[in-house]
């Protein structure tokens, strides 16, 4: 496993168990670096629960990571866009 402040990837399985908060994708860039993987590629993840992040709460996640939105490792919700761009 290689965790870095801003960036993760994990090369072995892990027991699902051991995810035990959400995260939410925020987008994903198909030419970032991160060290381990074969190629180049991750998803851009919001994580609340770190605090050891620096980058605004976000870290990036490999698209070869092997825990990462594996089977019943995970669950999808949409969000509806506002239908106005100001709060009052």
């Amino acid at each position: 496993m290689f965790l870095r402040a801003t960036q993760y990837y994990c090369d072995n399985e892990s027991p699902v168990d051991s995810l035990v908060h959400m995260v939410a994708i925020a987008g994903w860039d198909d030419f970032i670096s991160i060290a381990g993987p074969p190629v180049p590629g991750a998803w851009l993840i919001g994580d609340s629960l770190s605090e050891d992040l620096h980058d605004g709460e976000y870290l990036w996640i490999s698209y070869y990571d092997t825990v990462f939105l594996k089977e019943n490792s995970y669950a999808v919700s949409f969000v509806q866009p506002a239908v106005k761009d100001t709060i009052k």
